[in-house]
């Protein structure tokens, strides 16, 4: 009966009903608006998307050249569930320091932060830096 009611209201446009749209640029998508680490993983999960993984430097290239903006987004590393300072993507690949892909000085917020940490690209550099997961950047998704 419920379910009755809310498609009789929002076909009447008496309540609108919640449309997101999500348009990829190749693999990938770039959120428009800012979130917590934690926010963006769920958005992009309830997408069919997860949050990116970038395991090589021809792959952030590639998202670099893709992005419309600059800036900081949120990817999937972290090191929630691991010894604190050690990183990996979703994928499973660990995030070695010697990728190339960290900035100069990076990681290093995990040495201070009272809990886990995630993983931020800088869209304007081309490297990754580590983060406290409350704090809100854009966020890159990418198909499963």
């Amino acid at each position: 009966m419920l379910f009755k009611i809310v498609v009789i209201a929002v076909l009447c446009g008496l309540v609108s009903a919640k449309e997101t749209k999500i348009e990829l640029t190749g693999n990938y998508y770039f959120g428009t608006t800012t979130k917590a680490f934690y926010d963006a993983r769920i958005f992009c999960n309830d997408n069919g998307l997860n949050l990116v993984s970038i395991e090589t430097a021809e792959e952030a290239a590639l998202i670099q050249s893709l992005a419309p903006e600059g800036g900081f987004y949120w990817t999937s590393g972290t090191d929630v569930n691991q010894e604190h300072g050690s990183f990996f993507w979703a994928s499973g690949l660990p995030i070695s320091l010697s990728d190339g892909l960290w900035a100069a000085n990076e990681p290093n917020d995990y040495l201070t932060a009272p809990t886990e940490v995630s993983v931020a690209f800088d869209l304007d550099s081309g490297t990754i830096g580590d983060y406290v997961f409350w704090d809100y950047y854009k966020f890159i998704c990418e198909l499963p």
